[in-house]
């Protein structure tokens, strides 16, 4: 039961939510971006750091999607092409000289079934006093009736409203999620006490902020950096090329298991 509703949550709709694509990087090696789709006219696209990079075009239709973009730091025009395969996205990334092109492949696979905000509006209401409770907000919101509500819960909203932050830690196979989730089910009040306690005997470290995330094992703690607090400008100055309009925020995810 779990598998055919997690995939049928994933398969509402083709499009709409997040893709996390891996792509060729010039200079060799891969890089990751993340692809937004808010609906068949509007998209955005972010570095690995959450930055918005600028979409200049957006073409999509039934099976394929073609975007015009400005990656921060390349002033050549740049053309996004990709095609469904499968569960997949597929395509490459084209970089056009005066004198030539180069290619790059990509894949993407759909991280989220429901698109998510800019980081930089968003993150910052999910903060009380230094911290980003996931589990707390679960305890308060999730429904509790039945295990199925509460997958619907996840995928619907606690996925979105919390993805930047949790990516690192979600489960990638549906497998994993079905596991995964389970066990945060059975276990919430449990996970409630634990984060409360280690909330109390955190002894602080050098990060701006904690982020509590449910688990189902215990795993080490990890830090990743996101652009997640939009830059105050002085009254009436306007920020000009090259500078960031989002300021680099450092988070420490802490996994809360059982």
């Amino acid at each position: 039961m779990f598998v055919y509703l997690f995939t049928l949550l994933l398969a509402t709709s083709t499009w709409p939510g997040v893709w996390e694509i891996t792509a060729e990087k010039l200079e060799g090696g891969v890089k990751t971006y993340y692809l937004v789709i808010q609906d068949e006219d509007s998209a955005e696209l972010y570095n690995h750091q959450w930055y918005p990079q600028v979409v200049k075009t957006f073409e999509l239709d039934e099976d394929s999607v073609k975007m015009a973009i400005n990656f921060e730091g390349v002033v050549v025009p740049t053309v996004l092409k990709g095609k469904l395969d499968g569960d997949q996205l597929k395509g490459t990334i084209i970089f056009s000289f005066p004198q030539y092109e180069i290619a790059g492949n990509f894949s993407a696979e759909r991280a989220s079934a429901v698109p998510i905000p800019l980081p930089a509006d968003h993150i910052p209401g999910t903060i009380e006093d230094g911290t980003v409770n996931i589990v707390q907000y679960l305890a308060d919101k999730a429904p509790k009736g039945s295990l199925d509500e509460f997958i619907k819960f996840w995928q619907d909203d606690v996925v979105p409203r919390y993805f930047v932050l949790m990516d690192p830690f979600l489960p990638k196979t549906d497998e994993a999620v079905e596991r995964s989730l389970k066990v945060i089910y059975e276990s919430l009040e449990k996970l409630e006490e634990k984060a409360s306690e280690q909330l109390a005997s955190d002894p602080g470290n050098d990060t701006d902020y904690t982020v509590l995330v449910p688990a189902a094992e215990d795993r080490e703690p990890l830090t990743i950096e996101v652009y997640s607090e939009r830059k105050e400008w002085p009254p009436d100055y306007k920020p000009c090329c090259g500078e960031k309009l989002f300021n680099l925020k450092k988070f420490r995810l802490v996994a809360v298991a059982p």
